[in-house]
């Protein structure tokens, strides 16, 4: 936690997020001055064993990283990254374990994106709760293959992508058809 380079590295290591601001400017049409990085760290207040990494006491347990787009001075889009590994960490932080869009406006949307294991699956240990989340990270760059492939020559960005509203398959168990031009 004392450390003086934690703090940089925090930044580096999140960078990529900052994306995400870039991302939103393109969609709302606003042109972003610059992007401002604020970071926090919570301590351990114990001993955590991730079962594949043991963090010490007193060591880094959280991390909240802020990436705010500035418009004349004034942050108009931010995008907040939680990390958490140690349950019991201080300073603590309502964690919300999702992802959450809010649009600040008349009125207000607050969005909440829950990322669960498939049906009947269950959580048994932290590396299988870690597989979900390296599954969500990864599906972006997979369901972009095709895209990328059948674009023209040049330089593209997320931005020239399509969207993608279900890139996988549901069961039909669960109510939807599967085959294509269903």
């Amino acid at each position: 936690m004392d450390d003086p380079l934690v703090p940089e590295m925090l930044e580096k290591g999140c960078t990529v997020f900052a994306d995400a601001i870039h991302l939103v400017a393109d969609c709302l049409d606003v042109v972003v001055d610059d992007i401002v990085f604020e970071g926090e760290l919570s301590a351990c207040l114990d001993e955590v064993n991730l079962g594949w990494w043991t963090l010490p006491k007193g060591s880094v347990g959280a991390s909240l990283a802020k990436f705010k787009g500035m418009v004349d001075g004034e942050s108009k889009i931010e995008m907040h990254l939680e990390w958490q590994m140690a349950i019991e960490a201080e300073p603590r932080w309502k964690i919300q374990g999702c992802y959450i869009t809010t649009i600040v406006g008349d009125p207000t949307i607050v969005n909440r994106h829950m990322i669960f294991p498939a049906p009947g699956a269950s959580i048994r240990d932290a590396a299988d709760f870690a597989l979900i989340g390296m599954t969500i990270v990864g599906m972006p760059a997979l369901h972009a293959i095709g895209p990328v492939c059948a674009a023209p020559a040049g330089m593209l960005t997320s931005a020239d992508l399509p969207l993608r509203a279900f890139a996988g398959r549901i069961g039909e168990k669960f109510g939807v058809l599967t085959k294509e031009g269903d």
